[in-house]
Formats: C-alpha cells, structure tokens, sequence
C-alpha cells in the first residue's frame, strides 16, 4: 500500500512523512512524495500493482531463492563446523553410526538441496 504527501508541505512534515513510512520504496517529484511497496511502481506520480507481472514474480523468486541459499550455507558451515569437533573427539550416535558420517550425510544432503536451487 502506497502513501502520498501533495505539496505544499512544511519541512517538518515532510520529515514526519519519511520517518512514518520508513522502509518502503521513494518517490519524490514537483507535486508530491509518494512511499510504496516493493509490488508497486510509481511512473509520473501514479502508484501501479505490479505484482501480477511475470517480471515481478521472477525477482521475487530470485531474491527467495538468494535467501534460501544463504540459509542452507549457514546450515552447512554449522554442520562443518561440528564435524570437525567431531574429528578431535570422535563418539557414535545411537544407531552406531559415527558423528562425522552423521554429519558428512547431513551436509551432503544439504549441498544436493543447495545445487536444485
């Protein structure tokens, strides 16, 4: 949702509408500031849905799928960093497993998830 501040308008209120709105995308031009949404585009002071476009979803899914793989890296540097205490201290899990194949399994599922991305 888009929000609009028409001129004339004092420095202080112009300051209180950028403070308010903080966060959203910025607009400004010789009639008004306009603050909107990631899914709208703003062309000569009028606020349009782009959300329903196929160049919107493609970045969308884009920048889910950027965060996505930062998550599984995070999970994968965790894992490493266990199988290497794993290495020093060694141990096997409940099944009898090793704690670093247990590891070394989780990561390498991981990693597949990782490169289907």
């Amino acid at each position: 949702m888009s929000y609009k501040l028409e001129k004339p308008y004092t420095d202080i209120q112009r300051a209180d509408f950028v403070c308010e709105h903080q966060g959203l995308n910025y607009y400004e031009d010789d009639n008004c500031i306009i603050m909107y949404e990631n899914y709208e585009s703003v062309t000569d002071g009028v606020v349009a849905d782009i959300s329903d476009t196929d160049d919107y979803k493609a970045k969308a899914l884009a920048k889910e799928n950027t965060l996505k793989k930062i998550d599984l890296q995070t999970q994968i540097d965790e894992l490493d960093l266990k199988s290497i205490r794993a290495l020093r201290e060694g141990g096997t899990t409940s099944d009898g497993t090793t704690y670093i194949e247990y590891y070394t399994n989780q990561i390498t599922a991981l990693r597949t998830e990782l490169a289907g991305i």
